[in-house]
């Protein structure tokens, strides 16, 4: 059987793995690459078999996870202090959707056996973005935690601050990340536009968004949504230091 070369190509960029001595940032450089030679040849990543045994090729998953805790450890009763911005970063740039999972039994903290409640993730999305979303929430978790601490530090800024603080650092790093998204999305319309696909970068997103949508109910069928805001928002210096912060943080990752 004659192959097509953009396939072969499109399949040696997703090759590209940190597993396989890769480092993340060339790993994300390789995905977006394949993804826009994926657009403009109008080929569907979901149909590249990356394997030599399989046709599944890149799948919507979904990717039962466990946030780990400040300091080790799994978190277990609840999810860290700065989840809710986290997860508005992911499901906003990421292509996943990010499901919270309440159950009750065994759990260890801090070495010691408990029961009860405790929390989990539900990451639904392809497989690469899936991998990519756990990788970009623990780097976040480190990276609040880490300002929060500096920022505590150098102000002596109070506890009941620090939703404040998260709050601006999610405000920075989401402006930062929608003028990255909206240059990302220009480049690859404009490859499109050169193109016979015969269809807009807009209606490709859309797409793949059913069809995470339609694993979502698959996955989560008696799913509850519940709105979530941004908290207690008591010191506005906080919020201004948040952003100013947020503006800074780096994910050395391909924004989609």
């Amino acid at each position: 059987m004659e192959t097509n070369p953009v396939v072969e190509k499109i399949k040696k960029l997703l090759a590209v793995d940190p597993a396989k001595g890769a480092t993340q940032a060339e790993a994300e450089q390789a995905l977006m690459a394949a993804q826009r030679l994926a657009l403009k040849n109008n080929i569907d990543l979901a149909s590249i078999d990356t394997t030599e045994d399989t046709s599944a090729g890149e799948p919507i998953i979904n990717q039962p996870w466990t946030p780990t805790r400040e300091g080790g450890g799994e978190c277990a009763a609840r999810l860290p202090t700065c989840h809710k911005f986290i997860v508005w970063i992911l499901t906003a740039y990421f292509a996943v959707k990010v499901i919270e999972i309440g159950t009750y039994g065994e759990y260890t903290d801090k070495g010691v056996t408990k029961r009860g409640h405790r929390k989990s993730l539900s990451i639904i999305g392809r497989q690469t973005n899936v991998q990519i979303a756990i990788y970009v929430y623990g780097f976040l978790h480190r990276e609040f935690m880490d300002l929060w601490h500096a920022h505590k530090k150098e102000t002596n800024a109070s506890m009941s601050s620090r939703n404040s603080f998260f709050y601006g650092l999610y405000v920075g790093l989401n402006d930062k990340m929608r003028a990255e998204k909206g240059r990302s999305e220009l480049a690859a319309q404009e490859e499109l536009s050169h193109s016979n696909v015969g269809k807009s970068y807009e209606m490709i997103l859309v797409g793949e968004k059913e069809k995470i949508d339609q694993q979502v109910k698959e996955a989560h069928p008696r799913l509850v949504y519940r709105s979530v805001d941004e908290g207690p928002i008591n010191s506005y210096s906080s919020v201004i230091e948040g952003t100013r912060m947020g503006h800074g943080i780096t994910i050395h990752t391909a924004v989609k």
